[in-house]
């Protein structure tokens, strides 16, 4: 790990459980300050990096993820 990196994978677990947490019908585990701990932003980038098959190259900084979408 590099030190002044930020983990994609931390990002990802992170974004899996504030997903779940705001839309998962039978919660496992409802880890409710992970959408908070994220932030709107991050989470939103996150969110279109996996929904572009993280192809950086089509993620849109202006366009608004959809979690209807996923």
């Amino acid at each position: 790990m590099i030190d002044t990196q930020e983990s994609i994978t931390a990002k990802l677990c992170s974004f899996a459980r504030a997903y779940h947490s705001n839309y998962g019908k039978e919660k496992i585990f409802d880890d409710y300050l992970a959408y908070d701990m994220m932030g709107k932003e991050e989470y939103e980038g996150i969110g279109q990096l996996i929904e572009n098959d993280f192809d950086l190259s089509l993620c849109d900084p202006h366009y608004c993820f959809c979690s209807a979408k996923i």
